[in-house]
């Protein structure tokens, strides 16, 4: 029997691989694909004593579509590869009928990082970030800028 644990396994891997080969083997010509595994233990007590336990285990994957200068999200936790491509076939059906959004795109390669392997290398660090967000107004064409602070602080 497979041990049953929160690391995602070279199974899964390969599946979330060949997920990304079936979308864009169906017209998709960029994908984002976030594979998520979480296990989680629940002890219940009732009157001090032991009462219940539960393990739970939730596994899914959420794709982003860029077909035809268009975008859509969309996820599942059916990792069956039959599934995975008849979902992948729909969704990329339903991202071509939405209207185009040509400023919607994966970051450029040479941004990302490539040597991350441990999922701790951000580090926490104390700062005062300025984020500014637009938005239009009622008539469409005049935007208004609404500033914000957040004060990230660091955890010990």
């Amino acid at each position: 029997m497979e041990q049953i644990n929160g690391m995602l396994t070279s199974e899964e891997i390969g599946i979330a691989r060949r997920a990304l080969d079936t979308a864009l083997r169906l017209g998709a010509q960029k994908v984002r694909i976030t594979l998520s595994k979480s296990l989680m233990d629940i002890i219940g007590t009732l009157n001090g004593e032991l009462d219940k336990v539960n393990r739970c285990l939730d596994k899914s994957m959420s794709f982003c579509l860029f077909v035809d200068g268009r975008y859509g999200t969309f996820s599942t936790n059916r990792l069956r590869d039959s599934e995975i491509e008849s979902f992948l076939a729909n969704a990329v059906e339903i991202v071509r009928m939405l209207a185009e959004d040509r400023f919607r795109d994966l970051p450029d390669p040479s941004r990302t990082e490539k040597g991350a392997r441990e999922g701790n290398e951000l580090k926490p660090v104390s700062s005062t970030r300025h984020i500014q967000r637009w938005t239009r107004t009622g008539g469409g064409s005049s935007r208004w800028m609404l500033p914000y602070s957040a004060d990230m602080r660091e955890r010990t």
